[in-house]
This record gives structure tokens, C-alpha cells and sequence, in this order.
């Protein structure tokens, strides 16, 4: 798990399209994210059918990520 730039999060705010008047405009601290290892570590922890269809799903955002570059 690593944090985000300024830059970075400022990237995918204009992605999300986040209004500047609702909530998150001046956020104090920048967000973290998960590597595709980190990812895979942390369903290894996690126990269940919710937690086995998330691991699912985010690695196949990795692999469809990937593809891209």
C-alpha cells in the first residue's frame, strides 16, 4: 500500500468528476492505494465469499490494466 501524490489523486479526482462543492474538495490527507501485490497479500488475510469475489474482481482489473500498457 503506498500513498498518492498530489498529482496523482488530482488525476483521478478529474476522473471522478467530484464536484468542487461536495464533500472532499480540501481533503487533508491524500489516499492510499493498493499494489497488485498488496492486493493479493491482503485477500490471503481475508476469509470469506465476499472477500474471495473482491480479490476475484481486483485482480482482473490488474490484468485489464496491464493489457492497457
Amino acid at each position: 500500500m503506498f500513498e498518492l501524490t498530489s498529482l496523482e489523486f488530482d488525476s483521478l479526482r478529474s476522473q471522478f468528476v467530484i464536484l468542487k462543492n461536495q464533500r472532499g474538495e480540501h481533503s487533508k490527507y491524500l489516499p492510499f492505494a493498493f499494489t497488485e501485490l498488496g492486493t493479493a497479500i491482503l485477500s490471503s488475510v481475508l476469509k470469506g465469499q465476499k472477500a474471495l469475489q473482491v480479490n476475484i474482481t481486483n485482480m482482473r482489473a490488474f490484468v485489464m490494466i496491464r493489457q492497457y500498457y
